[in-house]
């Protein structure tokens, strides 16, 4: 019984899926916890006996010991971070090892949204503690890292995140913090009408990543042909560093490496050019806040045999690994602190 959740199991099955009621069931263990019912019917006695389980959610209790039992509807539907983890800590604390890798297995294919963030976080919290589950904890910051990464990218995402989940402070502070620390990052925006631009730039809204603020720049440019007096189209491309002047969390440096890029078609998804570009590090700063990362010749860009048509949108990935980073007197976690208060 959990928290007034009863739970009929029987004793064999216990004695076989737990170390600890195997323990508690033998004729070792003083047996305090016998209760005797009449049967009506044959006049005999017949034994039952009670356990108390504490400190955990009653669903979660519910829906494993029915698993025990072979009873397997409820956790197949069960779709929450939460009740996953208290299962493993129930296993965990009356040593049940049968469905463990079940479990573990949901959590891992178990997808991260915006409104079930907050719980896988404090679920790899929780399991961070436990040396047996530190693999599936570890794993848990890291997806939350990567979704966090990829969707809190403007300050109107970081204060709804921050506003809808004000009563988890501790837990959106630190994921402000696990972005803040991520060094490989990706940025991924959209460009419409590339084939009208003639000559003029378009640039990505500001996106944080690694606790930074970036954007995307593109040109559509004439640039002299190697080796010849005639001009070619480019589209052009640069990563643009910096945070908003408005805000005392002013970065004054910061240096990347491995920075690459790929342009796709934003109908069918088709890629069109993949570069590795630098290896080698490139500092940012107050005095150098774009770096140019690509060249490619407009017919390339526009070209039908690669599925690109002139009035079609790109989408542009950039990919790069910051190395170092001073940031002045304010991070993000620190901003996402202010606005809770």
């Amino acid at each position: 019984m959990c928290e007034d959740v009863p739970v009929v199991i029987h004793e064999s099955c216990l004695v076989k899926e737990s170390q600890y009621f195997e323990a508690r069931l033998s004729k070792h263990w003083k047996r305090d916890d016998k209760t005797f019912c009449e049967n009506s019917d044959s006049k005999e006695l017949s034994l039952t006996r009670s356990f108390q389980i504490s400190g955990f959610n009653p669903q979660s209790s519910k829906i494993l010991f029915e698993q025990l039992k072979g009873y397997t509807a409820m956790m197949e539907k069960c779709q929450s971070f939460d009740l996953l983890t208290e299962m493993l800590r129930i296993c965990d604390f009356y040593a049940i090892f049968k469905p463990i890798p079940l479990i573990t297995d949901k959590i891992n294919k178990l997808p991260i949204n915006i409104y079930n963030l907050v719980d896988a976080f404090e679920s790899g919290e929780k399991l961070a503690v436990i040396e047996m589950y530190k693999a599936v904890s570890h794993d848990l910051f890291m997806r939350c890292a990567a979704f966090a990464g990829g969707n809190l990218v403007s300050w109107q995402a970081c204060l709804s995140f921050v506003v809808d989940n004000s009563c988890n402070r501790n837990a959106v502070v630190n994921i402000f913090k696990l972005i803040s620390e991520q060094q490989k990052c990706s940025i991924r925006c959209r460009f419409s009408n590339i084939g009208s631009m003639k000559g003029k730039g378009d640039r990505s809204p500001d996106c944080m990543r690694g606790g930074l603020i970036w954007s995307v720049n593109i040109l559509k440019q004439l640039r002299a042909k190697e080796r010849s007096h005639a001009y070619e189209e480019y589209l052009t491309g640069y990563l643009c560093f910096g945070s908003p002047s408005r805000h005392p969390s002013v970065t004054s440096s910061c240096v990347v490496k491995n920075l690459s890029f790929s342009v796709y078609n934003h109908n069918n998804g088709s890629s069109h050019v993949t570069e590795k570009l630098h290896e080698d590090e490139i500092r940012f700063s107050k005095e150098r806040l774009e770096q140019g990362l690509w060249l490619i010749p407009w017919t390339q860009v526009v070209n039908s045999n690669d599925g690109f048509n002139k009035d079609d949108e790109i989408l542009v990935e950039v990919n790069f690994e910051i190395v170092e980073k001073n940031v002045a007197k304010l991070d993000s976690a620190r901003i996402s602190e202010d606005l809770i208060r």
